[in-house]
């Protein structure tokens, strides 16, 4: 999968478990956008299945932050 789009059920098992479910089968290039996922959104807590998700996958793989526009963030490695 070159580009994944995810906007499922924001609680932290199941976005955890799409995370778990489709990763595996990202290219090396590979764009993700992640929806509802910035905080910085008035609508998007910190503590958000979504949120919290990105903060553990920027900080202990090899994704980063690329950009976020409303309550989307994309990373890329």
């Amino acid at each position: 999968i070159d580009f994944l789009f995810m906007d499922g059920d924001h609680s932290h098992g199941p976005v955890t478990r799409d995370w778990g479910d489709w990763s595996p089968h990202l290219t090396a290039d590979a764009v993700v956008a992640i929806h509802d996922a910035n905080p910085d959104a008035s609508w998007v807590g910190e503590h958000d299945g979504p949120a919290v998700l990105v903060r553990r996958i920027t900080a202990t793989t090899g994704w980063r932050e690329l950009d976020t526009a409303d309550s989307l963030v994309i990373l890329g490695r």
